[in-house]
């Protein structure tokens, strides 16, 4: 168990620090959807990087602004670490074998490429804490916890479709072996239960780190949200781009519901229910 640290930086400087973070973050969004649009980038592989970095600090930042920093480093740490090492005996599992491409970047340890290890790192916790965001006008419910794992899982596929066929499809980074038969959304069934198991187990080790056990009212960040909903949208436009009308529809349709659900949220805590 990691018993909570206090942050040794005041608030104010803890959300300036993220305030840079985030413009960093977008500059990269900036520049990954200009790309989209220029043919002669397509085949470079920095803008993409240069995304998923950003994506991964501005995230943990953001977390840290409502957690101490040390549990939001140690819980992405073991989300990083957890699904490299399942995504490495992922050949044993019913989707079968997954091969991942050189431009998909170095082997960490000989298991799996630095960037799947921080796209899951951002995918849990930018999940996590839009789950966080939604349901915060029922933090005070018995269920809580277990109300924002199963969001959280939910919102992690719902990226995932997003994700598998920029990466797959788009930038080929990776391929599945057993792409064939039934798919939905351009994401097989096998793959779309994979992605559910392994997101289910990051929640269930990494949520005891991530529980705000100061005394008082639990704060809540919108940094993580914010990130969630421009990387789906990103996504969203990539495929669209594409002519996958599909993937497209099922990651925007998980955007609109997720901007419903804010502000259904608001709304609720507007007038005091």
């Amino acid at each position: 168990m990691i018993k909570p640290a206090e942050n040794n930086i005041p608030a104010s400087g803890i959300r300036g620090v993220v305030s840079v973070l985030h413009l960093f973050w977008w500059a990269a969004l900036a520049i990954a959807v200009a790309r989209l649009f220029m043919p002669q980038l397509q085949q470079e592989r920095g803008p993409d990087a240069f995304l998923l970095v950003s994506a991964t600090v501005a995230v943990i930042g953001s977390a840290s602004i409502v957690l101490p920093f040390q549990n939001v480093l140690w819980a992405a740490l073991v989300t990083g670490t957890l699904a490299g090492v399942l995504l490495a005996l992922v050949s044993m599992l019913p989707s079968g074998p997954v091969n991942f491409k050189p431009a998909a970047g170095k082997f960490v340890f000989g298991l799996v490429p630095w960037t799947t290890i921080l796209l899951w790192i951002v995918t849990i916790l930018s999940s996590r804490g839009t789950a966080k965001a939604i349901l915060k006008p029922w933090r005070q419910s018995s269920v809580y916890g277990f109300w924002v794992m199963g969001l959280a899982a939910s919102l992690v596929l719902v990226m995932n479709v997003g994700l598998e066929f920029y990466c797959s499809r788009i930038r080929s980074y990776w391929t599945w072996e057993n792409w064939r038969g039934l798919e939905l959304v351009g994401i097989s069934p096998s793959q779309f239960a994979t992605s559910a198991v392994l997101t289910l187990v990051v929640l269930f080790v990494i949520t005891p780190m991530l529980i705000n056990k100061k005394p008082g009212p639990e704060q809540t960040e919108n940094g993580s949200a914010g990130v969630w909903i421009a990387l789906n949208s990103f996504l969203a436009m990539a495929a669209l781009k594409n002519d996958a009308w599909l993937p497209a529809i099922a990651v925007g349709t998980g955007i609109i519901a997720v901007f419903v659900a804010l502000a259904i949220g608001r709304f609720r805590n507007s007038v005091g229910l």
